[in-house]
């Protein structure tokens, strides 16, 4: 246990810009009398902090978005966007019928005379997927290039 009686609390806010590991370093007015003696708090809207590091009155802090980003483009034979760790397999399924032509097989009935002689049957395809996601446990993405407000609360 860290005896922190008798020391001053104080308390600042910092925005600024992370950077491509998701950081920002803070340096606060005052130097913590201990590593303990320090609360970080991020005000920025579904971030967290996963990491601090101290050296003197400089906070280095990481930050993560607390969702992934989603798949959000449309499915056209493979998923995109996809979050990191997610992969997927995708089969496929390809079912053809043929053009059909007949000369002398449909009848109106017995008091009606027959059709043309030659007609067309449509043509039916169908094509589907099976997607199936795969998953690989892995860490919240960075926040990288976001502006965050982070509130640090310390004893010196």
């Amino acid at each position: 246990m860290t005896d922190l009686a008798g020391n001053v609390f104080n308390m600042e806010y910092f925005t600024d810009t992370t950077d491509g590991s998701g950081q920002i370093t803070v340096t606060l007015s005052n130097t913590p009398t201990h590593d303990n003696a320090v609360m970080v708090f991020c005000k920025t809207d579904k971030r967290l902090i996963s990491n601090v590091s101290r050296s003197g009155a400089a906070l280095t802090i990481t930050i993560r978005k607390m969702a992934y980003d989603k798949t959000d483009d449309p499915i056209t034979g493979a998923l995109s966007n996809l979050p990191a760790g997610v992969t997927e397999q995708s089969t496929k399924q390809n079912t053809d019928s043929a053009n059909g032509y007949s000369s002398d097989h449909c009848t109106a009935g017995a008091q009606s005379p027959r059709l043309p002689v030659s007609h067309a049957h449509g043509v039916s395809h169908i094509y589907e997927h099976d997607h199936t996601p795969g998953y690989t446990a892995t860490d919240l993405p960075l926040a990288t290039s976001e502006s965050i407000t982070v509130v640090i609360g310390y004893a010196f």
